[in-house]
Protein backbone atom coordinates (compact mmCIF):
# COMPACT_ATOMS: atom_id res chain seq x y z
CA UNK A 1 0.00 0.00 0.00
CA UNK A 2 1.13 3.58 -0.84
CA UNK A 3 0.80 6.94 0.82
CA UNK A 4 -1.98 7.66 -2.03
CA UNK A 5 -3.83 4.53 -1.15
CA UNK A 6 -3.26 5.59 2.96
CA UNK A 7 -4.24 8.84 3.00
CA UNK A 8 -7.81 7.52 0.31
CA UNK A 9 -8.56 5.01 3.40
CA UNK A 10 -7.86 7.29 6.00
CA UNK A 11 -9.77 10.04 4.79
CA UNK A 12 -12.42 8.15 3.15
CA UNK A 13 -14.99 8.39 -0.60
CA UNK A 14 -14.95 12.16 -1.82
CA UNK A 15 -16.85 11.39 -4.75
CA UNK A 16 -20.48 12.81 -4.56
CA UNK A 17 -22.99 10.38 -5.69
CA UNK A 18 -26.48 12.48 -5.72
CA UNK A 19 -27.84 11.18 -2.31
CA UNK A 20 -27.83 14.10 0.19
CA UNK A 21 -27.11 11.70 3.13
CA UNK A 22 -24.35 10.07 1.97
CA UNK A 23 -22.84 13.48 -0.18
CA UNK A 24 -23.15 15.19 3.14
CA UNK A 25 -20.16 12.97 4.47
CA UNK A 26 -18.11 13.10 0.76
CA UNK A 27 -18.52 16.82 1.63
CA UNK A 28 -16.31 16.51 4.72
CA UNK A 29 -14.34 14.12 3.36
CA UNK A 30 -13.44 16.19 0.58
CA UNK A 31 -12.73 19.09 2.95
CA UNK A 32 -10.59 17.18 4.54
CA UNK A 33 -8.56 16.30 1.45
CA UNK A 34 -8.49 19.51 0.13
CA UNK A 35 -6.81 20.52 3.74
CA UNK A 36 -4.03 18.49 3.57
CA UNK A 37 -3.39 19.31 0.03
CA UNK A 38 -3.51 22.82 0.95
CA UNK A 39 -1.08 21.81 3.71
CA UNK A 40 1.01 19.83 1.31
CA UNK A 41 1.04 23.01 -1.32
CA UNK A 42 2.10 25.33 1.46
CA UNK A 43 5.02 23.00 2.35
CA UNK A 44 6.56 22.59 -1.18
CA UNK A 45 6.37 26.24 -1.55
CA UNK A 46 8.25 27.04 1.31
CA UNK A 47 11.10 24.26 0.51
CA UNK A 48 11.11 26.09 -3.32
CA UNK A 49 11.64 29.78 -1.91
CA UNK A 50 13.47 28.94 1.07
CA UNK A 51 16.38 27.03 -0.58
CA UNK A 52 15.98 28.82 -4.08
CA UNK A 53 19.05 30.57 -3.91
CA UNK A 54 21.23 27.96 -1.30
CA UNK A 55 24.87 26.86 -2.25
CA UNK A 56 24.41 23.86 -0.69
CA UNK A 57 23.53 20.97 -3.58
CA UNK A 58 21.19 19.02 -2.38
CA UNK A 59 19.34 22.07 -0.47
CA UNK A 60 19.34 24.12 -3.93
CA UNK A 61 18.19 20.48 -6.10
CA UNK A 62 15.05 20.28 -3.46
CA UNK A 63 14.07 23.70 -4.50
CA UNK A 64 14.13 23.03 -7.80
CA UNK A 65 12.20 19.74 -7.38
CA UNK A 66 9.52 21.68 -6.01
CA UNK A 67 9.74 24.80 -8.29
CA UNK A 68 9.38 21.79 -11.19
CA UNK A 69 6.65 20.68 -9.39
CA UNK A 70 4.66 24.19 -8.89
CA UNK A 71 5.29 24.42 -12.33
CA UNK A 72 3.96 21.39 -13.91
CA UNK A 73 0.56 21.73 -11.99
CA UNK A 74 -0.03 25.35 -12.63
CA UNK A 75 0.77 26.81 -9.16
CA UNK A 76 3.34 29.09 -9.93
CA UNK A 77 2.45 32.60 -11.67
Amino acid sequence: MDIYEVVKKLIGDVEPIGDSTIDSMTYENLQKLTSLAEQLLTDICRIETEYKNNHQYSMKRASEHCAGFLDANGVHE
